[in-house]
């Protein structure tokens, strides 16, 4: 299995041509592109040096973009990063079209995952490049392993990409906006009430 281990330039593109894992160094403040078998395409940066390990199922993703911007809440320490890609993580419910009930109702339709590790505290900042209309009712969420759900945090779309910022690292995926069960709970007896207060006015008419 082929690995590739190099040093990068600034704004420079890595291409990865026939394998799914890449390990190799990162300068501070140069942000690049790692491609996988010329079709998904992880742009990094960070505030100080990293070592990245990436394992990425290109063949299954397909023609995506991820941007991720990495601060360390640790000074001047390196950074070992490590990154896995998945279309899918069936064992956490991330299923092209799946449903996922817990404390709030989320669909899976977006075919990406990504479970990120770090070797110290970091802030970061996820992004997705999607156009508009792809982003709309689409939001990114994390996997809570101690509560065994999805948790969807707040995500906006700048400049072509869904953005999230966390402090949290975990398996991320892009889900459509989460609903609370209670809220759906509540809707559902509106609903019903809306029902049989019609069906009574019509029983009373007759």
């Amino acid at each position: 299995m082929a690995y590739f281990m190099v040093s990068i330039a600034a704004g420079a593109t890595v291409e990865v041509p026939s394998s799914d894992k890449h390990s190799g160094h990162q300068n501070a403040g140069e942000e690049t592109t790692y491609q996988f078998r010329q079709r998904t395409r992880l742009r990094i940066n960070g505030t100080t040096e990293m070592e990245l390990n990436m394992d990425c199922d290109a063949m299954s993703i397909g023609d995506k973009e991820m941007s991720l911007e990495i601060t360390s809440v640790d000074g001047d320490q390196d950074i070992e990063l490590n990154m896995t890609c998945r279309e899918e993580e069936s064992q956490l419910g991330v299923e092209a079209g799946k449903t996922v009930r817990n404390r709030n109702r989320v669909r899976m339709n977006y075919g990406f995952a990504v479970n990120i590790t770090a070797n110290q505290s970091c802030t970061a900042k996820l992004g997705m490049e999607m156009s508009q209309s792809e982003a709309n009712g689409k939001t990114w969420a994390y996997f809570d392993e101690e509560a065994d759900e999805w948790v969807p945090v707040e995500s906006e779309f700048v400049d072509g990409e869904l953005l999230a910022s966390t402090d949290h690292f975990s398996v991320w995926t892009i889900v459509d906006d989460a609903m609370p069960i209670t809220t759906m709970i509540l809707i559902g007896a509106g609903a019903v009430a809306a029902v049989g207060i019609v069906l009574y006015a019509i029983k009373k008419r007759q």
